[in-house]
């Protein structure tokens, strides 16, 4: 049964003095700031002056958002990241593993002063008619008296989208949310493998064009359980593109330290990095490509189909 792992940046499990009162202040220890939702759940934020034992717990505050950073599926499963800020938050300078890694392998000169830029969405038009509107999570790049220049860094955070939840059962983010700060047992949303994998291939690809044509890089943050489920559903089999150089398409994958034995007071570290690197098209001297990412993994014989149908029954016959 799902359950939440972790709560405002801490395990469930590690409710010292001193991690209770940060989760009264809806504290969040990646943004060293209050938690914004993940900026991208503001549907789940609960208004506290109608759930009185909730107020109670966050007694400062009026509005609270439903701080779920990552939900565990099994007791004996790593937890699934679903809040980006858990991720990556580049606007706080921190001793962050996962930014060290990113810039080692971006390979910026020592010294050079680097711009960052979140949510930018470019909207353009060209004569043809061609349209391109895509938001970027983050833009990287070098600074020169304040303009920027040079070549762009594109960095995309891609985490879980959870099931959604049934009301009647609690098991949507605010009521597990709730029922877990008042320690109640609770059950959390699952994951939904499927969106996860079809908001990453709708952009991988383009993101990464646009980059090469920007003279910079894309490069996307993920977590090692979405990268084993890419390599299982679809024809790309992300072992086949470890490397230790950036190509034209780029992924860094990034597991937990060590889930189930984590340290009171401390958030769990995310680290043992992969690189998974290479081209988008296929050509003769290049092959597997990131463009298998778009193919099934395997296909079923007919025999599958006939089977499933005959277990069916049609809902209309027609004669033509």
């Amino acid at each position: 049964m799902p359950k939440i792992y972790e709560l405002f940046g801490y395990p469930i499990i590690n409710n010292s003095f001193e991690v209770c009162e940060s989760r009264r202040m809806a504290f969040c220890p990646f943004m060293l700031a209050k938690c914004d939702g993940g900026g991208n759940r503001f549907q789940s934020e609960i208004n506290l002056s109608t759930h009185s034992e909730l107020q109670k717990f966050f007694s400062e505050l009026e509005k609270v958002p439903s701080g779920i950073c990552s939900i565990q599926l099994r007791d004996d499963t790593p937890p699934w990241i679903i809040c980006p800020r858990r991720l990556f938050y580049p606007q706080q300078v921190t001793k962050n593993e996962i930014q060290k890694v990113l810039m080692s392998n971006l390979n910026f000169p020592k010294r050079t002063q680097i711009g960052v830029w979140s949510e930018v969405k470019i909207k353009y038009k060209a004569n043809n008619s061609r349209i391109f509107d895509y938001t970027f999570d983050y833009i990287l790049m070098p600074l020169v008296e304040n303009l920027p220049v040079g070549s762009p860094v594109i960095v995309e955070i891609m985490t879980s989208s959870t099931s959604g939840g049934n009301k009647k059962i609690r098991s949507t983010i605010p009521q597990a949310f709730e029922d877990c700060i008042l320690g109640k047992n609770h059950m959390a949303p699952g994951i939904n493998y499927r969106q996860v994998w079809a908001r990453m291939t709708s952009q991988l690809l383009v993101k990464s064009q646009v980059a090469m044509t920007w003279g910079g890089k894309a490069v996307w943050l993920i977590q090692d359980l979405l990268a084993d489920y890419i390599s299982s559903t679809t024809a790309l089999n992300l072992n086949n593109f470890i490397s230790k150089q950036m190509n034209e398409v780029n992924i860094l994958s990034f597991t937990y330290d060590d889930y189930k034995n984590p340290i009171s007071n401390e958030t769990v570290l995310l680290k043992n990095s992969a690189l998974y690197a290479g081209a988008i098209h296929s050509s003769e001297e290049i092959r597997p490509c990131f463009q298998d990412i778009i193919l099934a993994s395997v296909c079923p014989p007919r025999h599958v189909l006939i089977s499933t149908l005959s277990k069916k029954s049609c809902i209309n016959i027609f004669t033509v």
